[in-house]
C-alpha cells in the first residue's frame, strides 16, 4: 500500500480540522513598526511552519556539495592495497614516501 500517501492525506485531514476549529481564535501580530488585529491563529501557526522551511531550505540543498573526505578505493582490505596518492593523503606523508612504502608493501618488506 502507498503509506505516504496515506500518511499526507491524514495530516492533510488534521490541518484541515485544526483549521476549521480555530477559525474563532484570533490573535493580534505586532512587528514593532505595523499591529496586524484579529489574525486567524491557524495563520500565524502556518506562516511559522513555512518561515521554518525557508530557513532551513538552503541548509538541506548545500549538503550535497560538500567534497567527499577521501576514502579508500572500494575492495581494498589493507593499507597495502594503497595508491601512493590515497596513502600519501590518509597518512599525511610525502608523494615519494608513499610510493616507497607502495613499493616496500607489494615486495611484502618493510620500508
Amino acid at each position: 500500500m502507498p503509506w505516504k500517501f496515506i500518511l499526507f492525506i491524514f495530516f492533510l485531514i488534521l490541518g484541515a480540522v485544526f483549521t476549521g476549529l480555530n477559525l474563532g481564535n484570533a490573535c493580534n501580530i505586532n512587528l514593532g513598526f505595523k499591529t496586524f488585529e484579529q489574525i486567524p491563529v491557524f495563520l500565524t501557526i502556518l506562516f511559522a511552519f513555512l518561515a521554518g522551511i525557508l530557513v532551513t531550505l538552503p541548509f538541506a540543498l548545500s549538503r550535497g556539495k560538500k567534497e567527499p573526505a577521501i576514502k579508500p578505493e572500494k575492495g581494498l582490505k589493507n593499507k597495502k592495497q594503497l595508491s601512493p596518492e590515497v596513502l600519501a593523503a590518509v597518512e599525511d606523508l610525502p608523494y615519494a614516501e608513499a610510493v616507497e612504502r607502495v613499493k616496500a608493501s607489494k615486495n611484502n618488506k618493510r620500508p
